[in-house]
């Protein structure tokens, strides 16, 4: 369950339970509640949530449960980050040797990613090729395993070449299935 509030004309969703359940600690060592679902747009909370009735999806035109179903899996971050709205709609992905994802987002990002057993309990990472062109970002991953297998990607803001600790964050996982 979640909420809709209009200020000023316009309309805003929030998640009181998703903020809570994925706070992060803040520099008090506190738990901080994650403010990325309290006044959401529209779009950004589609990604993950639909409701069983479709006008408070707040979006012209509202998408439909079969659309909703094939959707990756989106995490805040993946908004957070600056990417685009327009996030990839196909949440399974047939494969050969390699995938290519294309992603927008006009600041500068670097990406990881790794690659599980489907169902499994472990991933590992893999190497990838990301090419920019402009605001849209290739990034193109080898896929060894055949069969069912779930992809992780992550992104961080692009930090300098010293940079010792990189912390990324999940954007989004699909299904990948290599015959």
């Amino acid at each position: 369950e979640w909420n809709a509030v209009q200020l000023d004309g316009d309309w805003y969703l929030l998640d009181i339970a998703w903020a809570q359940t994925t706070a992060k600690a803040g520099p008090d060592g506190k738990l901080q509640p994650n403010d990325f679902f309290f006044l959401t747009e529209p779009i950004a909370f589609a990604a993950n949530h639909f409701p069983m009735d479709t006008r408070w999806q707040l979006l012209n035109p509202a998408l439909s449960k079969t659309q909703f179903d094939q959707f990756p899996k989106i995490y805040d971050a993946y908004f957070r980050l600056g990417f685009d709205a327009d996030f990839p709609k196909n949440g399974q992905l047939r494969a050969g040797e390699l995938v290519t994802l294309s992603l927008q987002n006009e600041k500068e990002v670097e990406f990881t990613c790794s690659i599980g057993k489907q169902g499994g309990t472990t991933a590992v990472q893999v190497p990838i090729n990301t090419r920019r062109n402009g605001d849209t970002y290739q990034v193109v991953i080898p896929i060894t395993q055949r069969g069912a297998s779930t992809l992780y990607l992550f992104a961080k803001p692009k930090g300098p070449r010293s940079e010792r600790i990189k912390s990324y964050e999940g954007i989004a996982s699909f299904t990948i299935v290599r015959s």
